[in-house]
């Protein structure tokens, strides 16, 4: 039984790993996604909640341990010294029946002598194995008393475990549901039309700010410097325009890009 809570204990680690695996996994597919912020918002969400069923799992896999394999475990110990106490007591009762053969076979020998030595080592014996069968009794009645206890806990303890874990999944994974349930995906679908034929408005907007980088590359590179004006080094002359330039690609990536 010890053996097989742990297999499935070990069973839990690898589940929670691989859902760990795949909530990364939906989370970065959501991060990529440029357009479908609908889908992108309940993939995001997903993510989150299958996360936290693995981190309910994680706290199921220590609890199972330190409720259920644990205690089982330390039969082994108890079940080795229950053992030896039974080996104990079955010493005692042989030496008795030892000597009760020592005294029958003497008695048959001489039967006027009273062998008082004799009985008085019988008697020796039996009292020892008489206090030996008394502890024996008293010690098995108690490992029974414990392990009906221990089995009933034990077995308790791993049923509670596994619904406190499955009533939190459970929350969990409705809350994932709702999330893909959220997902408009006509929303998304005009969306994606959108950027496959933009607008006029959005045509010309783009042409302006395509227009406005090249007159802006070109002001510095062309044209003869005034009398009177200091000619910029190469490095001048290329710096300003590429980093206006940058700054209208920030800008067109602001204006023309998706909401997050």
């Amino acid at each position: 039984m010890c053996t097989n809570f742990g297999a499935y204990s070990r069973k839990v680690a690898k589940l929670r790993d691989k859902g760990d695996e795949l909530a990364k996994n939906v989370r970065e597919y959501a991060e990529q996604e440029k357009l479908n912020h609908t889908m992108q918002q309940a993939l995001k969400d997903f993510s989150e909640k299958l996360s936290a069923v693995q981190d309910y799992r994680e706290s199921e896999m220590k609890r199972l341990e330190s409720n259920v394999i644990e205690p089982l475990t330390l039969y082994g110990t108890q079940c080795k010294q229950a053992k030896g106490r039974l080996k104990l007591a079955f010493e005692a009762r042989d030496r008795e029946s030892k000597q009760q053969k020592a005294l029958s076979k003497a008695r048959d020998r001489n039967p006027n002598n009273r062998h008082q030595i004799k009985e008085n080592e019988l008697q020796t014996a039996s009292l020892d194995a008489s206090h030996a069968a008394k502890a024996l009794e008293d010690e098995i009645e108690k490992f029974e008393k414990k392990k009906l206890q221990d089995i009933k806990n034990i077995l308790g303890n791993f049923a509670k475990l596994e619904l406190m874990f499955h009533a939190k999944a459970l929350e969990m994974y409705t809350q994932c549901y709702q999330s893909m349930a959220m997902m408009n995906e006509d929303e998304d679908l005009d969306e994606f039309r959108s950027s496959l034929h933009p607008s006029p408005a959005q045509s010309r907007l783009s042409q302006q700010q395509a227009s406005s980088r090249t007159s802006l590359n070109t002001t510095g590179q062309s044209g003869p410097p005034s009398y009177g004006q200091v000619t910029p080094t190469p490095r001048q002359r290329t710096q300003a325009p590429q980093d206006m330039g940058d700054t209208l690609n920030q800008s067109s990536m602001y204006t023309t890009g998706p909401v997050s």
